[in-house]
């Protein structure tokens, strides 16, 4: 895993010291996938900063690196993202994002997000969203997604369906599924996805071809150490069918963040049905 030593060394010390961040706490993740048959890895490091613009309003910086190697070729990035969560009323948010990238084969060159939730009763919020991506090789992708959320006492579970449209290889889709359960006393939560479909830009963003069929599975668990931080584990595992054949991918995640930070506009951004992850 060569996401150097040295990009991982300077986002944690953004995270602790930076002064333009100890305004906003931060959280800092490093995710790494190993993919079977000689296809490579990919290593992702991402340091999240929160900054309240009012009572309603919150946005969500995150800078990211990644590099993919594969076949003795390495190929690094950076990536740039902006979230704005807006609480309209007590029952409607938007949540409006935009991603720039430094190359298109490890994440998508540039990508816009809009999402718009509805709290139909306590506990249960339903959430329409579009997306627009562009991929290297001139492929620009299109999707729309229908989801819903409902929280009970310490759990939560939520589904979404994406409708995909490539210009390179047409109609597509996934669903995903999350359950969330906190511990009945303390602050920790462990967290479970399940993924599937025939859509491979958001499970396998490095692989040639994004044609073929997905099954995920995700656990991460996050552990408050005292009162300031929490370090966070967990492990992926997906399956693929594509036209090259038949894959795994195996991946650890780790990271940590200052208690009070990006962990409540990710629980905002899971209430309206989305992942992660990055």
């Amino acid at each position: 895993m060569n996401i150097t030593a040295k990009s991982i060394l300077a986002m944690s010390c953004l995270a602790c010291s930076s002064p333009a961040l100890a305004a906003g706490p931060a959280s800092f993740n490093l995710d790494h996938v190993a993919y079977s048959g000689g296809r490579g890895v990919r290593s992702v490091a991402t340091l999240d900063t929160v900054i309240r613009m009012s009572e309603s309003t919150k946005a969500l910086l995150t800078f990211g690196t990644g590099q993919r190697r594969a076949g003795g070729q390495a190929t690094n990035a950076v990536r740039v993202d902006a979230a704005l969560t807006h609480n309209w009323s007590g029952k409607f948010s938007s949540q409006t994002s935009l991603s720039l990238a430094s190359s298109g084969t490890i994440f998508a060159r540039s990508q816009f997000a809009q999402d718009l939730s509805l709290k139909l009763t306590d506990g249960f919020v339903a959430t329409l969203g579009g997306k627009y991506s562009s991929w290297a090789g001139g492929d620009h992708v299109k999707a729309l997604s229908a989801g819903a959320s409902y929280y009970f006492p310490g759990l939560s579970a939520s589904y979404r369906f994406s409708l995909f449209d490539s210009s390179k290889l047409g109609g597509s889709h996934t669903h995903l599924a999350s359950l969330r359960l906190s511990d009945p006393h303390g602050r920790g939560a462990t967290q479970l996805w399940v993924g599937a479909g025939t859509s491979l830009y958001d499970v396998n963003p490095t692989a040639p071809s994004k044609a073929g069929t997905f099954t995920s599975l995700a656990l991460r668990r996050e552990q408050p150490i005292g009162s300031r931080f929490a370090l966070s584990a967990g492990f992926t595992h997906s399956w693929f069918r594509g036209p090259t054949g038949n894959y795994h991918a195996d991946g650890f995640l780790v990271g940590f963040r200052l208690l009070g930070s990006p962990s409540g506009l990710r629980k905002s951004v899971l209430k309206n049905g989305a992942r992660n992850q990055n």
